[in-house]
């Protein structure tokens, strides 16, 4: 947001919305820049999708090069992947149409909600500038709605009608096709035009990820720092699927490791790794203006890194 608000703005004539797009683009990837198009065309920034998309290209490019490169620098010895059962076998004897059927309930559901939102939204504040709502995208509610579902069927006992398989399957081709589906209308005159934003937001990215692997890797993991640091910047910089590639070649034993990072993966991904909080920062900058979300956000990192080091300070003095 500052390289938006002092660089782009004034010397690109850049809309100051576009410092989101290193959030947006990196950890979100093509897919959550597709999923928000409606999004970026309600706040009169119809040509953030082009720019999102080539935001997105630039991080996950440099995550595989970046992350490939600290990987065979750290101290994982040979590289002998470690797959579990899950993983060898693949399930396919449950019906294909019944997991279309549960995530197209998972979508319904999650629409009938943000419409539902969206309109207690419009009665309630209706003398109000202010909208949020309004700009939400489908796919955060649809993700907390998937996750309720699979704790449902987790609890009652159907969990075994779910094929991992199938639904990685179905997610997957639905995902392609979305990126497929951005990429084929991709504004070709609207990257010519904004080249210049767009690597400058891609190199600002990219040094500010690999700063805090360098800098703080040690002090946010005190034990094995290079190789779990090496998952949190290739899903920082290149989505969580990057994440784990980037695990599975920084060690002999990658389970070991990619085990913490995927635990916190229910809670991090509907938030912020392309979920609610990414797809609420267009409409807050929106709303509340660029330099106010800018003192908010850096309000929020001031606390969050203030109260880890007060955990870190009192565990430290327990022991």
């Amino acid at each position: 947001m500052i390289t938006a608000l002092l660089v782009l703005a004034p010397l690109f004539d850049t809309n100051e919305v576009a410092g989101a797009l290193i959030a947006v683009g990196f950890q979100g990837g093509h897919g959550t820049v597709a999923g928000l198009q409606s999004t970026f065309e309600s706040i009169d920034f119809a040509k953030g999708m082009d720019l999102g998309l080539g935001i997105a290209t630039i991080g996950l490019i440099s995550a595989i090069i970046l992350g490939t490169i600290m990987s065979n620098r750290t101290d994982g010895g040979d590289q002998e992947l470690e797959i579990s059962h899950d993983e060898k076998v693949e399930v396919k004897d449950r019906p294909f149409g019944l997991h279309f059927a549960i995530l197209g309930t998972v979508v319904i559901v999650a629409w009938l909600i943000l419409s539902g939102l969206q309109v207690a939204e419009k009665s309630l504040f209706a003398d109000s500038s202010v909208k949020i709502l309004e700009y939400m995208p489908l796919f955060p509610i649809a993700m907390m709605v998937g996750l309720v579902v699979q704790i449902v069927l987790n609890k009652s006992g159907m969990g075994n009608l779910i094929s991992h398989y199938q639904i990685n399957l179905l997610s997957n081709l639905s995902l392609d096709l979305l990126i497929i589906a951005a990429l084929g209308a991709l504004n070709l005159s609207v990257l010519a035009k904004y080249w210049q934003s767009i690597l400058i937001l891609g190199a600002v990215g990219v040094a500010y990820s690999a700063a805090i692997y360098f800098f703080f890797g040690g002090w946010f993991f005190p034990k094995d720092w290079k190789v779990r640091g090496i998952g949190e910047l290739g899903q920082s910089m290149g989505t969580t699927a990057v994440g784990l590639l980037m695990l599975k070649q920084a060690t002999s034993n990658p389970s070991e490791h990619i085990r913490p990072f995927s635990y916190k993966q229910p809670l991090y991904e509907p938030v912020v790794g392309g979920g609610i909080v990414t797809a609420l920062a267009l409409p807050a900058i929106a709303n509340f203006g660029p330099w106010a979300f800018t003192i908010i956000m850096a309000v929020i990192l001031a606390c969050v890194v203030g109260g880890f080091a007060f955990y870190k300070r009192r565990k430290h003095k327990s022991e």
